[in-house]
């Protein structure tokens, strides 16, 4: 009989008279908090519901809780003896709303949040620093990769013997400073008026006996998959080979592989992206300013 009014009095009054949460124990708890959100305007209630899941996750610590349901999975004692893993999460939702009004829990949710925007906006405009180092990087590549000329671009394929063989045959001309040992291209064949090409191939080797001194310009020739030997192609089609990396001399090198077709994003697009990103953030942080109580 004495359960009603005890309840009646963990609902605190402040000095403004607004409801506090008492979270001595779950059942009053429930009930104050029932009662906070009673105590709001009707409008406010909806952002006192999601206030308080932010609230309560912020005082959760991952690391504890995944270590709790560890030893409660397989029977391990802590220093404080057995705690069921869900006690962690109960525990760190009183503590962090225990004594709060409606607006206050509203309030601090809001600085959660505005302080998480802060933290992501943070790490992006670092990302992105990087990521502009990344872009220029790869600018300054594609220059050096530019001064391997590749001209005339042509496949054959040798049909007699015991197997059939597939290579393609160019003029590359060196325009840079340094001796070039070896590099590889991408290679398509496509017809003007349409869009997928005949066919393609990545990351063929092109090896140069002696090297090609700068200035030089020499026919070389790379192999090619067998795939290529079965192609009929039709009349008017278009060659066009890249490099898209070079081994010099001096066992440096620049460019990159496509990784058997697995490829990435480019700096450029990543860089993008992050900068896309950048923008939603901002805008979240600017509305959670706004929020500010």
């Amino acid at each position: 009989m004495w359960r009603f009014p005890m309840m009646l009095l963990a609902v605190s009054l402040v000095a403004c008279g607004a409801p506090t949460i008492d979270a001595s124990d779950a059942e009053t708890m429930e009930f104050s908090v029932a009662e906070v959100k009673n105590s709001l305007d009707p409008e406010l209630r909806p952002a006192f519901d999601s206030a308080m899941t932010v609230v309560a996750m912020s005082g959760l610590d991952a690391g504890e809780l995944f270590g709790r349901a560890f030893a409660a999975a397989f029977g391990e004692e802590e220093e404080a003896g057995e705690i069921n893993a869900m006690s962690g999460l109960a525990g760190s939702v009183m503590t962090e709303v225990d004594g709060l009004t409606g607006m206050q829990v509203i309030q601090r949710s809001d600085s959660i949040l505005l302080q998480a925007a802060e933290e992501r906006l943070t790490s992006l405009q670092e990302q992105i620093e990087e990521s502009r180092a990344a872009v220029a990087e790869e600018e300054a590549e594609a220059e050096m990769l530019a001064g391997l000329v590749l001209d005339n671009p042509r496949v054959q394929v040798d049909r007699g013997g015991f197997m059939s063989t597939a290579r393609v045959v160019l003029q590359a001309t060196n325009n840079l400073d340094k001796t070039v040992e070896s590099f590889f291209l991408s290679i398509e064949i496509r017809s003007p008026e349409r869009e997928v090409p005949w066919e393609d191939e990545d990351d063929v080797y092109v090896g140069i006996d002696g090297g090609l001194e700068p200035g030089e310009s020499r026919e070389l020739f790379g192999y090619l998959e067998s795939k290529w030997t079965r192609l009929e192609l039709p009349g008017g089609t278009e060659q066009e080979a890249t490099v898209t990396r070079i081994g010099f001399a001096d066992d440096t090198s620049v460019g990159s592989m496509s990784m058997m077709g697995f490829g990435s994003s480019s700096a450029a697009e990543e860089l993008a992206e992050l900068e896309g990103r950048l923008s939603q953030v901002q805008e979240e942080l600017a509305r959670r300013r706004a929020l500010e109580r």
